[in-house]
């Protein structure tokens, strides 16, 4: 009872703490010396912050559920951050081509939507897809659009895309998902 109650203040306080860091990454941004640090640190934190954030909740789940949603979320995690990593410092040796990561980023939305669907099925509501769609989203437009002269620009222009196309087909196809399976 004391741990869904930890959890669900906890989900209260996610939008407030994006809504900050939103604050800050513009007030910080008036500063030309911070934006290419600004943007490296939005690049490798947001697949971590909007991973974690979907699959957070599945800390509550069944077994068999947490550890393929907790799967999901690792692989997710580990293909962006070495997408970006090898885009912001050229150093990615064993890097995805941009092929092989849309394809990996791919499969892990359309898993993500799937698998919001099961977990409705089962009686758990998330919004697993939309959070890791965002990611996913994210990581794919930023390897693929990177400028190195304006990483900041690149960042945001990538957020941004990121919230709307990610997120938001996220959150519509893990609905659907969750209606056709819940017929079931």
């Amino acid at each position: 009872m004391a741990r869904e109650a930890l959890a669900e203040r906890l989900a209260r306080l996610r939008m407030p703490f994006v809504f900050a860091v939103v604050l800050t990454l513009v007030a910080a941004a008036r500063f030309d010396g911070l934006r290419p640090v600004e943007g490296q640190c939005v690049a490798l934190g947001l697949p971590l912050f909007t991973t974690f954030s979907g699959a957070g909740p599945f800390h509550e789940a069944n077994t068999g559920l947490r550890r393929v949603v907790f799967a999901l979320a690792l692989l997710l995690v580990f293909a962006a951050e070495l997408g970006i990593y090898s885009a912001l410092f050229g150093g990615g040796g064993g890097a995805l081509s941009p092929a092989a990561a849309r394809l990996v980023f791919g499969a892990c939305g359309i898993a993500a939507i799937v698998l919001q669907g099961v977990a409705a099925q089962r009686g758990f509501r998330s919004r697993l897809a939309a959070w890791l769609c965002m990611a996913a989203v994210f990581a794919s437009y930023f390897i693929n659009h990177v400028n190195q002269k304006d990483l900041f620009g690149s960042t945001l222009g990538a957020l941004m895309v990121s919230l709307f196309v990610g997120g938001g087909s996220g959150l519509l196809l893990g609905e659907l998902s969750v209606k056709l399976l819940r017929g079931r």
